[in-house]
């Protein structure tokens, strides 16, 4: 898996561009202070395809159901505590003690398969 470092510096919304396999995409992360939880939007800059607001959830594939969506995108992103007891994603904890990964399709399929679900 590789980690995508999350640059959240306290604010409600920050935007980062990355390359993935060739690809150029841009992820936007933002925090919804109604709901208590961050949203990602992921944008393909090569092809324009876009999604909007992806909900982090923990331990999670966060694109299975919307792998149409986004052709082309071999793999998936999770969202995994690193070096954290807490249970919860929180304003404070993304990127210190939950951190953004990108799974390669057989990454992800291994993972499906130890959880039994996503």
């Amino acid at each position: 898996m590789i980690k995508i470092p999350t640059y959240q510096t306290k604010s409600g919304k920050f935007k980062q561009e990355i390359l993935l396999g060739g690809r150029t995409l841009n992820i936007t992360i933002k925090w919804n202070v109604r709901c208590g939880c961050w949203f990602m939007d992921l944008e393909d800059v090569d092809d324009g395809s876009f999604l909007n607001s992806i909900k982090l959830v923990n331990n999670w594939l966060l694109l299975k159901q919307y792998k149409a969506s986004i052709p082309n995108l071999e793999g998936d992103f999770i969202i995994k505590p690193v070096n954290t007891s807490d249970e919860d994603i929180t304003y404070d904890n993304l990127g210190d003690g939950f951190d953004l990964f990108y799974a390669t399709a057989e990454e992800a399929d291994s993972w499906e398969n130890f959880y039994g679900i996503g």
